[in-house]
């Protein structure tokens, strides 16, 4: 199949149940020409334990029965792909929303790991197994390494800063203290970005820090004079 487009159904019943985790992943992946690495080095799976690709299909997910059918369908379809080349990066991350959509977060866990060995210079395999042992197969170790892995190998993606920040914020309270120092790094290789302006100074005025918070609003005003609800935030402060 390598050269060729392979195309999976997208139906509205199954974006809903795919929800933000499907987006996520294609967003990552939607410049690629070709279903291969991701731009990141490519690893040869020839001595890495691939996932076993005869794992059943359990949809454990409060699915509509149309949705059911569409999610088993693409499994399958991307199964095919893989059993007949078994580098192809974008249908091992496919194969993993699917199966984490379905509720089998073994699953999903085993093929996001083998995509992070086969290309071990992406960032989605590693952000997805970030959210993945946070809200699913919780380890927050394992949570963190992956967020922190995922920045490392692309600076630039500044939505996974603010997923780690969120990570540090709402869940990982022995590292509370760390969910700024996360965004003011992302600022460091992201300067004026304003997603991460606009959630470090949120996090400040939440955390009560009034003059922080104030410091990022109006710094988020300075480069981005249109942005009018900064205003209202600095005057409900």
């Amino acid at each position: 199949m390598a050269g060729k487009k392979k195309f999976f159904i997208i139906s509205v019943p199954l974006i809903l149940v795919l929800g933000a985790g499907f987006f996520i992943w294609f967003d990552l992946n939607k410049s690629n020409e070709s279903n291969g690495s991701g731009g990141s080095d490519f690893v040869k799976p020839a001595d890495m334990k691939m996932p076993d690709l005869s794992r059943p299909i359990v949809i454990t997910a409060d699915f509509p029965e149309d949705a059911k059918e569409i999610a088993k369908k693409n499994i399958e379809d991307t199964i095919v792909e893989l059993k007949t080349d078994n580098t192809l990066f974008n249908s091992w991350m496919r194969l993993g929303v699917l199966r984490k959509a379905i509720g089998d977060y073994e699953g999903a866990k085993e093929v996001w790991e083998f995509a992070g060995a086969l290309a071990p210079k992406n960032s989605a395999s590693f952000n997805n197994l970030g959210d993945l042992y946070w809200h699913y197969l919780p380890d927050f170790k394992k949570a963190e390494e992956n967020f922190l892995k995922a920045i490392e190998n692309d600076p630039a993606k500044t939505f996974i800063y603010i997923n780690l920040s969120e990570f540090y914020s709402l869940s990982y309270k022995e590292k509370f203290d760390m969910a700024d120092d996360i965004l003011l790094k992302g600022l460091e290789n992201n300067p004026s970005d304003l997603n991460l302006l606009k959630v470090l100074a949120d996090y400040y005025k939440n955390s009560g820090n009034k003059n922080k918070a104030g410091e990022y609003y109006n710094l988020i005003l300075g480069i981005y004079p249109g942005e009018v609800w900064a205003k209202k935030e600095l005057q409900d402060l």
